[in-house]
């Protein structure tokens, strides 16, 4: 089979397999603006504040930006989904994604999703109590999770989450692709907004948040090592873009 030939085939495949990918519920690269790139327009809203794109560098952890929240102990700062996610207790759901907490940054801050009229939130306190993440469900369980170093999230440093929910009372929470072990919880979670969740001013996030996924599935480790490395999922890369990834690799 010649070269253009093997192309049109891998292209065509590459088009059925965006058409029937159906596990990216949204996806936030926040490298210009706050749009949904998993095309499914669950593009984000200003909030309340005036959330911002950062290019700077060491300010985004992969592509061109990061979300910027500048939220402090009396001041909120954070985006709303247009269609909130609610998933159930037996549906598998996972969230991924890279933050950092504004160098300087006091108090208990670090909210990541979670819903504003309730309980729910994936939280990333810089200080405080938890000291790493804490998920709390819809029903007001919670599951806390400690990140290295022990007591304290240091500011101004990158640091990769993921939250996988398999639908039957399990969360697992992946940190730097580390596993930080599994906890027996109802996973039932809404999410309507980014950078704040329970809708209090101290808790609201302080720095960037960078490549968010929302899946309506539980997501595996070999994925979760990919979101670590940069591998962004097939549907964003395009048509032509996922065609020749497929190309490329079926030359090596």
């Amino acid at each position: 089979m010649n070269f253009k030939a093997s192309f049109l085939l891998l292209a065509t495949s590459a088009q059925l397999s965006l058409s029937v990918e159906g596990a990216l519920l949204a996806y936030y690269p926040f490298d210009t603006d706050f749009s949904d790139a998993s095309g499914k327009g669950n593009d984000l809203a200003s909030g309340v504040g005036v959330p911002t794109v950062t290019t700077t560098t060491g300010e985004h952890a992969f592509g061109g930006g990061a979300l910027d929240l500048n939220s402090t102990i009396s001041n909120q700062v954070y985006l709303n989904l247009t269609n909130p996610i609610t998933v159930g207790a037996t549906d598998a759901w996972s969230v991924a994604f890279w933050a950092r907490h504004r160098p300087g940054n006091d108090g208990s801050t670090g909210m990541i999703v979670g819903d504003l009229t309730a309980a729910d939130f994936i939280w990333i306190p810089r200080e405080g109590a938890v000291a790493g993440l804490r998920f709390r469900n819809s029903a007001s369980g919670t599951a806390n999770y400690t990140t290295p170093p022990a007591g304290f999230e240091p500011a101004g440093v990158y640091h990769y989450y993921a939250v996988v929910a398999d639908g039957a009372g399990n969360v697992e929470v992946f940190y730097d692709n580390a596993s930080l072990g599994t906890t027996t919880i109802t996973t039932n979670f809404d999410i309507t907004s980014v950078g704040q969740a329970f809708n209090q001013k101290t808790q609201s996030m302080n720095g960037q948040i960078d490549e968010l996924y929302i899946y309506d599935e539980a997501i595996d480790s070999a994925r979760v090592n990919e979101l670590f490395t940069g591998v962004p999922e097939p549907s964003s890369l395009g048509l032509l873009g996922l065609a020749s990834v497929m190309l490329l690799r079926r030359r090596r």
